[in-house]
């Protein structure tokens, strides 16, 4: 059996029904045998970062490990932004990339390049990958795929990258001689921890939860709403975390951190325990001065990376442990809690601080967009963020419904997400709305050619200020008003005239505009459709902690 025939069998086997990518000669074979395969098909991006975004977007929508593959060269050093995007949100993905044949690549260190296009990947991506490896022997085929996709789904969950030479693609194995690789069983030894959770959280009476990634990650979401609707507990979420709770649970808060509700970070600040679930405390999240991260608080953090639980030099009980087990045991215990007084005052901060009102008492324009979005948006549809202003607006104000998903690239913060994202969801057969600022939706803006050409019923919402928002921001706090590459040589085009001209129907309003009968029309119709809002130059992000300043200070 040719290698590369067996690479697409292999993948057919895990459930896996779509690969993204970009062809390349250095991935012919490979491109070749998964046309071939019955159940397998190949969606093409129009740059290798399209693709690897959308494949992305595929992992986050359906818990299934992504597939992205390019050529190599320009094509794998494409690949990178998305793989670091994965490795740093941990979605489980593999990234196949083809090189030169083994003969052709450089023979010795302090050659640069022997065969066209050739490029040492492996060395490249090894710092933003779990595994990376080069394949020089087609009888390891077996052995390298089984590893990649056992290591890209166990622990914390994240990219591997294997380098595949054509010439060791197009070779023929010996399937029944090929050696399969052997799992690792690793043994959790949190008990002791987990006892001075349960103690600490018995003892409160201003607990709060902080859901993480690591919820949904677990797959723990019901679990823990299960214990959250036992006990009452007042819950708030980091950016990755903000669909791991549907918002109808009476004590959610909101979103914490710089650029989080304002009644959240209060209610946090001020909690006597603070339950962190698969989050790793962040400058984001803490503040620049983690010190002073809810600073009467028992901190517990509970995630399935070591090395996060040792990263933040604050005093705290570290519970090493998969979130799932750790939920289980709190739906298993008993807690007789005296918190009503406390479930009051964070409801009055909820209400006292909602997210469409600035504390100044004028309406933040954005937010209230957000919130009439949200309100239009229906249950089971996933939502993906791009990044900027638009993304902290979302996660300030959009509801989560039943079985919404937000999909956001939160450590590497990549603009240019959330369009090739909302792809991978369209191919995995989501229902989809995508939000983006004129900034970045300019970075992908491309593969609008492949929403087209598949008809994938993807809707888009560009909010335009003609400004890369958050960095004009940043500018009018320590540049005295200088706006050098936000605003000053920069621009946006006509987004609805560029969408028809690859055949997307598209509108224009202006943010006034937007109404319930706007709104109505734009969801109901089952077809792709871009919604352009034109806002004011020099619209902000309300409210946020300007640097140095606690969660509790936030601005204005």
């Amino acid at each position: 059996m040719k290698v590369s025939d067996y690479i697409a069998a292999f993948i057919k086997e895990q459930k896996i029904d779509t690969v993204f990518g970009y062809i390349g000669g250095m991935v012919a074979h490979l491109v070749d045998s998964i046309s071939k395969t019955d159940g397998l098909e190949m969606v093409n991006g129009i740059t290798e970062q399209g693709a690897g975004f959308a494949a992305d977007g595929y992992a986050r929508q359906t818990g299934k490990v992504a597939i992205a593959i390019s050529s190599s060269g320009p094509g794998a050093l494409n690949l990178l932004t998305p793989l670091a995007d994965c490795f740093f949100d941990s979605i489980p993905a593999v990234f196949i990339t083809g090189q030169v044949n083994t003969y052709e690549y450089k023979k010795y260190p302090q050659l640069r390049q022997s065969g066209f296009q050739e490029t040492d990947i492996v060395s490249v991506a090894e710092p933003i990958t779990k595994y990376c490896q080069r394949i020089t022997k087609p009888e390891n085929i077996r052995y390298e795929l089984e590893k990649a996709f056992y290591i890209a789904q166990s622990g914390r969950k994240g990219p591997v990258l294997l380098d595949i030479p054509m010439d060791m693609q197009r070779q023929d194995v010996d399937v029944l001689k090929l050696e399969g690789f052997c799992k690792e069983e690793k043994t959790e030894t949190a008990d002791d921890a987990i006892d001075e959770m349960i103690r600490l959280l018995k003892k409160s009476s201003k607990p709060v939860i902080l859901v993480g990634n690591g919820v949904r990650q677990s797959h723990s979401e019901e679990k823990l709403r299960a214990f959250l609707d036992k006990t009452g507990i007042p819950c708030v979420a980091s950016l990755l975390g903000k669909d791991a709770i549907d918002n109808d649970y009476p004590y959610y808060l909101g979103g914490i951190g710089t650029y989080g509700n304002r009644n959240a970070n209060l209610s946090l600040m001020n909690s006597d325990v603070l339950l962190v679930l698969g989050a790793r405390l962040d400058i984001l999240q803490t503040g620049s001065h983690p010190e002073n991260f809810a600073p009467d608080a028992h901190i517990i953090q509970v995630d399935n990376d070591q090395k996060e639980l040792d990263s933040l030099k604050v005093k705290k009980i570290k519970v090493f442990s998969d979130i799932g087990r750790v939920v289980d045991v709190l739906n298993g215990t008993s807690f007789d809690f005296q918190i009503d007084d406390w479930k009051k005052t964070c409801l009055e901060l909820k209400d006292k601080y909602p997210s469409e009102i600035s504390v100044t008492g004028k309406q933040l324009l954005p937010n209230m967009l957000i919130k009439k979005i949200s309100k239009h948006c229906p249950e089971k549809w996933t939502v993906t963020a791009d990044v900027g202003q638009n993304q902290m607006w979302v996660f300030q104000s959009a509801k989560v419904k039943k079985q919404n998903r937000f999909l956001f690239s939160g450590g590497l913060g990549s603009m240019g997400f959330s369009l090739p994202a909302a792809i991978g969801v369209a191919a995995a057969g989501g229902k989809v709305l995508s939000v983006s600022g004129d900034g970045g939706f300019q970075m992908n803006l491309q593969e609008l050619e492949v929403i087209a050409r598949r008809k994938l019923p993807v809707k888009m919402i560009i909010f335009n200020n003609h400004s890369l928002g958050m960095i004009r921001n940043f500018q009018s706090l320590y540049f005295n008003g200088k706006y050098p590459s936000s605003q000053e040589d920069y621009s946006a085009p006509d987004f609805s005239k560029v969408a028809n001209a690859y055949g997307i129907k598209a509108q224009t309003k202006a943010a006034n505009d937007i109404d319930d009968d706007v709104l109505r029309g734009f969801f109901e119709t089952e077809e792709a459709e871009l919604l352009e809002i034109a806002l004011p130059v020099g619209t902000t992000v309300e409210p946020q902690v300007i640097f140095g300043n606690n969660l509790d200070r936030m601005s204005p």
